[in-house]
């Protein structure tokens, strides 16, 4: 298992980061898309939860988050559920029965043939090449699933004119038109959810995911 570790160099990080390699994990400190598991520790401030919203946005693996208390506290394991975390766990946990949560969702994950949670109920469903928020589907064409997958994969980043047309049209210039129109009609089917997608001018297209 290759995990992913966000920490504020806490010793509670440090130590899972040693008691995970010494259990034959993987650890990565860089960020990297190819990780099995996600672990997140709050860190008591803001940030902590604006980093779990990028992360479950933009990751398709299951997401731990590490409270900042050695309790549960309410507050921070509602607020990263509902942000998307698949579990909460109070600082002090046991790294061998974190461990043990690590696989079971790494395990639920892998039996999935296709849908991914991105974030509050908001479900990719590859088989139907389609997503569906809180249960309804969006009913996507093929090119607006392409389009939305590629804005999702680059979460909080903004993906430039060309790179759209060129992964979504396999061309570089002759579908901008089509590109608008299909812009206006598939922010008319976002419309109710907490994602947008914004035109930062002369630089490309951006989703963002507010309250």
């Amino acid at each position: 298992m290759r995990l992913q570790i966000y920490t504020d160099e806490s010793d509670g990080g440090e130590r899972l980061i040693r008691a995970m390699k010494q259990e034959g994990v993987t650890v990565v400190r860089e960020e990297t898309e190819d990780a099995d598991a996600v672990v997140l520790f709050l860190n008591g401030q803001e940030s902590g939860f604006r980093r779990l919203e990028t992360l479950r946005i933009k990751w398709q693996c299951p997401v731990v988050v590490v409270g900042h208390e050695e309790r549960v506290y309410c507050y921070e394991e509602i607020r990263s559920l509902e942000l998307g975390a698949d579990d909460y766990v109070p600082a002090g946990t046991a790294s061998n029965v974190l461990l043990l949560r690590l696989q079971r969702l790494f395990r639920l994950y892998r039996g999935q043939n296709g849908p991914f949670y991105y974030r509050n109920g908001l479900l990719e469903c590859r088989d139907k090449r389609d997503y569906e928020w809180q249960g309804k589907p969006l009913c996507l064409t093929g090119k607006e699933y392409q389009l939305l997958h590629l804005l999702l994969t680059h979460a909080g980043e903004v993906v430039t004119l060309q790179e759209i047309l060129r992964q979504v049209w396999n061309q570089k210039e002759e579908a901008t038109d089509a590109l608008n129109t299909m812009l206006r009609k598939l922010r008319g089917k976002l419309q109710g959810t907490p994602f947008k997608i914004v035109n930062r001018y002369g630089m490309g297209y951006q989703i963002t995911a507010g309250q």
